[in-house]
């Protein structure tokens, strides 16, 4: 652009390059919605234990610490790891009874927590541990495989409308329910 006269180059197309409509991408969750999700599903738990740490990880952690129900347990197979992110959890107040850092032996194996949150660098790790208790084993960069909208017959969005083949209308379903216990007491 040219300062002196407020003029764009003209060797230079404006607008977005020929080709890029706009399109939706699905990715994968940002550690913003990654952690939102975590709770909406897992957070009645009331406990999680977070194998290893990474952005979505570390994320989670500071999310989780701002609901005072949460007891949040930590371990990583590298010990300089877990120091680093206990000195700076370890000095939050109430840390002493929301806050713990264990080994990472046996944690899948024993089974102390139903719900274990995995960084992806250890996933595949951990996924080859024994796991005779069913652990549930998340990742949070895949926590959020995207779905598109509900199909219908004619691959139109949305649910089917009443009367259409296999919905029932209404007043269908109650006249089969009295019959149905009209039946009963005969």
């Amino acid at each position: 652009m040219d300062t002196t006269t407020g003029q764009a180059d003209a060797t230079k197309p404006r607008g977005r390059p020929a080709g890029q409509g706009n399109k939706i991408k699905f990715g994968r969750l940002t550690p913003l919605g990654a952690k939102e999700k975590y709770y909406e599903d897992y957070g009645t738990l009331g406990e999680v234990l977070v194998y290893g740490i990474d952005e979505y990880t570390e994320a989670l952690i500071d999310y989780l610490w701002t609901k005072p129900e949460m007891k949040i347990t930590l371990t990583d197979p590298v010990e300089s790891v877990m120091t680093n992110i206990n000195r700076r959890i370890g000095g939050l107040s109430m840390s002493m009874f929301r806050w713990e850092i264990i080994s990472h032996i046996g944690v899948v194996e024993e089974g102390y927590f139903p719900v274990i949150v995995v960084a992806k660098k250890y996933k595949e790790e951990v996924l080859a541990l024994p796991n005779p208790y069913n652990v549930e084993i998340i990742c949070l960069e895949e926590l959020n495989k995207p779905t598109g909208p509900i199909k219908t017959r004619k691959g139109k969005p949305g649910r089917p409308r009443k009367g259409s083949k296999g919905v029932k209308d209404s007043s269908e379903v109650t006249k089969g329910a009295t019959e149905d216990t009209k039946n009963e007491k005969d």
